[in-house]
């Protein structure tokens, strides 16, 4: 992409990082909601399994833990690729903000970076430490470059 004017160049810039941090809350945001359905969910098939003193009812229970995780996953992957992106757009901006900046291999939103959720790259993520269950204390705010671009 060529942007001939350095202030168009980074005023595109800015709107792609702010919709990537958009995006990168609502992930945030959809991982507590299907952490939350999680529990409750298996809490009250357990409830029903001992209240109904079945063992197979309660077994179950371990399917939807199965499908949850597997679908938190899915969404965490996303979120990975979304946080990958607004790193390499600080560092677009931090450039842009120190002079000239080449954009030849920039594109324009999130969609081309987010990666299809295969199975290998799943398990690599579920055995990545501190990405799943409870790992929005893992993400660093990133707003810190933007505030001080001369750093």
């Amino acid at each position: 992409m060529t942007i001939d004017d350095p202030k168009k160049a980074e005023e595109l810039l800015r709107l792609d990082y702010d919709k990537t941090l958009a995006f990168i809350d609502k992930a945030d945001g959809q991982l507590w909601f299907i952490r939350n359905w999680a529990l409750t969910a298996n809490a009250a098939i357990i409830a029903f399994g001992v209240s109904a003193g079945s063992w197979a009812v309660i077994l179950a229970a371990l399917v939807l833990v199965v499908g949850f995780f597997g679908l938190e996953l899915i969404v965490k992957s996303f979120h990975e690729d979304a946080i990958g992106q607004s790193y390499r757009l600080e560092e677009l901006l931090v450039k842009a903000a120190k002079g000239p900046l080449d954009l030849t291999d920039y594109e324009f939103g999130i969609g081309h970076t987010i990666k299809e959720p295969k199975f290998g790259r799943m398990v690599a993520l579920a055995c990545k430490p501190r990405a799943v269950s409870f790992g929005a204390a893992n993400r660093t705010c990133t707003s810190t470059c933007i505030a001080r671009p001369s750093l």
